[in-house]
């Protein structure tokens, strides 16, 4: 999928949704990131870190799909 810009996103994430027990940390996350785009905003808690390690593969997801530079995270 070509991004606002018409360039491929480097990261994309479809209903990504990650729990810690009965904790929801992420909830239906999607979003296209085009190469060049900087910054992540959000108060505490609102779970940035967490989308950061699901997309470097250091923790799984619960459900959803994500791919970073074309790769799927879960692989």
């Amino acid at each position: 999928m070509d991004g606002e810009n018409g360039a491929t996103p480097v990261i994309t994430a479809r209903n990504l949704r990650k729990m810690y027990g009965p904790h929801l940390a992420l909830d239906d996350v999607n979003l296209d990131i085009p190469p060049g785009a900087v910054g992540i905003l959000g108060p505490n808690g609102a779970g940035k870190s967490t989308l950061f390690k699901c997309l470097l593969g250091l923790i799984t997801t619960t459900s959803g799909e994500a791919t970073v530079l074309g790769y799927d995270i879960r692989t």
